[in-house]
């Protein structure tokens, strides 16, 4: 909705989360979101612009940087979101369709991450194990793969569980890129930490392997989601 105080109008979106301990606010693409552990009324909101107005008026002075586009297996795609009565995001003629019953930003990228599961999954079941035969000598017992939206890494080893789990994310990445990680993980089955041992045994299984995780690392994609 569109939401003016003093000299700020801007696009407010307000999302009550009875989970949250404090109320948040960020500004992203131009538009105050706020996710609060309560239901606000007018007043409430106009004391969050008034307690962080030079915090806000800095925020939105900035240059828009996201762009509107995702990203899948190295390449940018334009995106639509249709209100329905589903939740579904699929790609056809260079468009990824996202179809939901809320439009609202939290909401869909559990849509979006369900989409880059369904990709990855994909992937994964056409080329896990060509890069396991790879390491069948040392990786005695295949890693089952997982799935998740995580923060902060691409992949993680579980040892107890020999198992892999990937970032749902990942399929916005060149397919090179993926079976790098992919890679990077299963040499974690012989040496948990990256000592020189690792990086060893991981670059005679996939020769250039620390130069793509490298790549990896600085590639960046600005998405919308």
């Amino acid at each position: 909705m569109k939401y003016k105080y003093e000299d700020i109008e801007v696009e407010l979106e307000y999302n009550y989360k009875p989970e949250n301990r404090h109320a948040y606010i960020k500004i992203t693409n131009g538009k105050v979101i706020i996710n609060s552990f309560k239901r606000f009324n007018r007043d409430d909101v106009d004391k969050i612009f008034s307690d962080y107005y030079p915090k806000i008026k800095k925020a939105l002075a900035k240059k828009v940087n996201e762009s509107h586009s995702l990203h899948l297996f190295g390449k940018a795609y334009d995106f639509k979101i249709i209100d329905s009565s589903i939740n579904l995001a699929y790609l056809e003629n260079d468009i990824i369709y996202i179809k939901t019953k809320v439009n609202e930003i939290s909401y869909i990228k559990r849509i979006i991450d369900s989409f880059y599961n369904s990709y990855l999954e994909d992937f994964i079941s056409n080329h896990y194990n060509d890069i396991y035969i790879k390491f069948s000598d040392v990786v005695l017992v295949r890693p089952t793969i997982k799935y998740k939206s995580l923060k902060g890494c691409y992949g993680k080893y579980n040892k107890k569980e020999n198992s892999i789990t990937l970032s749902s994310h990942l399929a916005k990445y060149n397919p090179i890129l993926i079976e790098q990680v992919i890679a990077h993980e299963l040499s974690h089955y012989k040496y948990m930490n990256h000592q020189k041992e690792f990086y060893d045994l991981l670059e005679s299984k996939m020769p250039g392997a620390k130069k793509l995780q490298h790549i990896l690392r600085m590639t960046k994609y600005n998405d919308y989601f």
